[in-house]
């Protein structure tokens, strides 16, 4: 369910509440994504973390996270929000997001660590070659921060518990230029390996008085 804006500045960063059987409560999706320019090639990551509020039973955590994780995808990749967003969001990271749901819920699940960020850099920035980061854009907020998705999954009974959570999506930006890292050529080693081995055998003539 697409929420307006106000309903997002009126949650507070997790809330729970209990009535009857049904517990509400808050949850956070923060996708990270990005690209990594080298040369002629382009690299793409997609990384994801949640983070849920409290009211969960620790018995049922792993069932409703487990759960929630393909009910948030199926509604942010039905959402005409996300559909039309300008900028568009790239293709590769909407074919990435059912690709991320877990046990977990949605990539990462985290209490106060977040995780998504420095998963995709080390995504970015390994490659087949030693490589040096020229220039990086920083986490930026995608579209930007005008644009709100929260959404309701209705999640039980679970234990004889219904969930009702209210979710954050955020989607953040990232994009590195690399640039290969110069090793030493062949020529240029054999050189330095003639020079070693020339100041060597000065040594050994000099210590034994013997002219090479």
């Amino acid at each position: 369910m697409k929420s307006p804006l106000f309903l997002l500045l009126a949650l507070p960063a997790f809330c729970v509440s209990a009535s009857a059987d049904i517990i509400e409560t808050s949850a956070v999706f923060n996708i990270d994504f990005g690209t990594a320019t080298l040369g002629a090639s382009k690299t793409t990551g997609v990384t994801a973390e949640t983070s849920v509020g409290s009211g969960i039973a620790p018995a049922d955590l792993s069932t409703v996270l487990s759960d929630l994780g393909p009910g948030i995808i199926n509604q942010v990749l039905a959402d005409p929000l996300v559909l039309t967003a300008v900028p568009s969001f790239p293709s590769f990271v909407l074919s990435a997001l059912a690709g991320l749901e877990s046990a977990n819920g949605l990539g990462f699940s985290y209490q106060g660590v977040e995780l998504a960020l420095p998963a995709l850099l080390t995504l970015l920035e390994t490659q087949s070659t030693p490589v040096v980061v020229t220039s990086d854009t920083g986490l930026q907020h995608f579209p930007d921060p005008s644009y709100v998705f929260t959404y309701e999954d209705i999640i039980g009974p679970v234990s004889g518990h219904t969930y009702d959570v209210l979710t954050n999506v955020n989607f953040y930006q990232d994009n590195l230029q690399l640039a290969a890292t110069p090793e030493p050529s062949s020529l240029a080693l054999l050189t330095a390996l003639g020079a070693v081995a020339f100041v060597a055998r000065k040594r050994i003539a000099q210590v034994t008085g013997t002219n090479c």
